[in-house]
């Protein structure tokens, strides 16, 4: 196993070296001086005075960014910009705060609670927010979805975006040159597109099981082997696993985007990540046939019909209104956990 690893690793330093080199790449609590290179700073309360040459990372609950950065990544509770991001920037937050003296010269995302946008914006600007709020802000192109859109003075934009469904308040000496509403979309769907969907869902997931247990037998094979003797606590082991495993790839993709030639990995964890998340209901709908089979059923084995048995149970339990999403959750987890769990050697 571990000859396997270093092979993938060793095929993988091709691909990462083409990456533009980087002088320094830095993680600390807080910066003393220019970085020359790219940094990730994390901590309670964050203040970031010296300028970053290459992509900064900012994890904090309260952030206050007042320098230079290449490329920004920002997320915190409280987040509050006066700086200067040279590239393209995505921030998140509860309250997100754009001063006077920012300067955005590339896109920017933006995603929270509350956003209070000034500054000067010279390229495309996407909001996704509860409340937006535009005041002594200069932007070439913003598309906003709010519910609530306020314009105070001061405010030059060249195109606006907005949600037709958003509240909307704006002052009469607004200098907006072209304005575009965007249709909501209704989520409310009829009884028959409901059934619908939910049979467009079953079938793809059996179509998806029955070509993995056609394609790779031995996986479920192993999964039997590793679950002859199962209760509840194994369940909550298998979800456990599956949040230290989600907290693990975002710590680590956090770490490796900050470092220029580790971009591919990091890219390739998130694949592994995002396959494994999307077939978990598969892999925990199998699980779960399995115990009804041995404990039920008591017959031979059969993959596929162990696999109808349980995805089926799964698909109706995870379209239970309210109860379902937090079952779904549940099991997504569970499912991960499993999947990890098939890398363990067996007894």
């Amino acid at each position: 196993m571990k000859k396997k690893i270093l092979f993938i690793l060793l095929l993988l330093i091709p691909f990462m070296v083409k990456a533009a080199p980087i002088d320094e790449t830095v993680i600390r609590e807080k910066l003393d001086d220019d970085v020359n290179g790219s940094a990730v700073i994390a901590g309670d309360s964050i203040d970031v005075n010296k300028n970053i040459d290459g992509i900064g990372v900012l994890l904090g609950s309260k952030i206050n960014f007042t320098s230079k950065s290449e490329f920004a990544i920002i997320a915190g509770s409280e987040v509050n910009l006066e700086g200067e991001v040279l590239k393209e920037f995505l921030v998140a937050g509860e309250t997100v705060t754009f001063k006077n003296n920012f300067k955005g010269n590339r896109d920017g995302f933006i995603f929270a609670n509350k956003v209070i946008l000034s500054g000067n914006l010279s390229r495309n600007i996407t909001v996704k927010a509860n409340e937006v709020v535009l005041e002594n802000v200069n932007i070439e192109s913003i598309n906003i979805e709010a519910s609530k859109i306020e314009i105070k003075e001061s405010v030059a934009i060249n195109q606006l975006t907005y949600n037709e469904n958003a509240n909307v308040t704006m002052l009469d000496d607004s200098k907006i040159v072209n304005k575009t509403l965007t249709k909501s979309t209704s989520l409310e769907l009829t009884p028959m597109q409901k059934i619908g969907s939910f049979l467009i869902s079953y079938a793809n997931s059996l179509v998806l099981f029955a070509a993995l247990a056609l394609i790779v037998p031995k996986l479920f094979e192993r999964i039997n082997k590793q679950n002859k003797e199962i209760d509840i606590f194994k369940f909550v082991t298998y979800a456990g696993y599956g949040i230290l495993s989600a907290l693990m790839i975002l710590i680590l993709s956090v770490l490796l985007f900050s470092v220029t030639i580790g971009v591919y990995l990091a890219l390739l964890l998130l694949a592994f990540y995002t396959i494994t998340a999307l077939l978990s209901i598969i892999f925990t709908g199998y699980l779960v046939g399995y115990i009804i089979w041995t404990k039920l059923v008591k017959k031979e084995e059969n993959y596929l019909l162990i696999g109808l048995i349980g995805i089926s149970l799964m698909t109706i339990l995870t379209n239970i209104p309210y109860f379902g999403v937090y079952f779904g959750m549940f099991a997504v987890l569970v499912g991960i956990g499993l999947v990890l769990n098939l890398f363990k050697k067996l007894d």
